[in-house]
């Protein structure tokens, strides 16, 4: 079964719920039917509940299209806030209204001073755009536009459709690297009974670590140095 799959993000996890939905809708009407299509609609409106899983929707293109205003509007919303967690410069001085320019030219013996003097002319002038700034106004046009495009097919590869240097890609990549199940740390589990037995019970913690370290990581494909 495709939840037992490791690595299975958030939106994959959606499109598993709603194969399962429509493959329900497909039998014949009696109580049972209607307990589990009834149990399904409950799941997922608590999963719809959750910011990451929302957002994680959102960025797949092959089924944002699902989605009503409401839940798109809190993804954005979500992801624009990421956004400025993440990768926005927050300012160095905890108050900069309280600090006072007394002189014309900077003074690096009061704390409250700018740290350079592009920091300096923007506290002369507040009303001019940050860096910071303009790059949040960059990144939620950049969200509107992709709002804007038409829908993937259901087979396509969204890893490779955000395998780009557009500014919302590193964000899509954090969200949809997120696992929705504990498949893979439980086989992890299970490696780690034969990997530590009775007959091989000396192994060092460090070693095991190693060990388990690949097996964890054997999926992805390196591509390693001649050197």
């Amino acid at each position: 079964m495709k939840l037992q799959t490791e690595q299975l993000c958030y939106s994959e996890l959606y499109i598993v719920i709603m194969d399962i939905t429509f493959q329900i809708d497909a039998l014949p009407n009696t109580e049972m039917k209607g307990i589990l299509k009834e149990s399904l609609k409950t799941r997922m409106d608590k999963l719809f509940d959750n910011e990451l899983f929302n957002a994680a929707v959102y960025l797949d293109p092959r089924i944002k299209v699902c989605m009503t205003s409401e839940q798109k509007t809190r993804a954005q919303m979500y992801i624009v806030w990421l956004y400025k967690r993440i990768y926005s410069k927050e300012d160095s001085t905890t108050d900069n209204t309280a600090c006072t320019i007394l002189d014309e030219t900077p003074s690096t013996s009061n704390a409250c001073t700018p740290k350079s003097f592009s920091d300096y002319l923007q506290t002369l002038d507040p009303t001019t755009p940050t860096q910071s700034s303009s790059n949040i106004d960059n990144f939620e046009s950049d969200l509107s536009t992709y709002e804007r495009k038409s829908r993937l097919p259901l087979n396509a590869n969204i890893l490779q459709y955000w395998d780009s240097s557009n500014i919302i890609s590193g964000i899509a990549n954090i969200l949809l690297a997120i696992p929705s199940t504990q498949v893979s740390v439980e086989r992890l589990f299970s490696v780690m009974k034969y990997m530590l037995s009775d007959q091989r019970n000396r192994l060092s913690p460090l070693n095991l670590e190693h060990i388990l370290m690949v097996k964890a990581n054997g999926i992805f494909n390196y591509q390693l140095g001649s050197d």
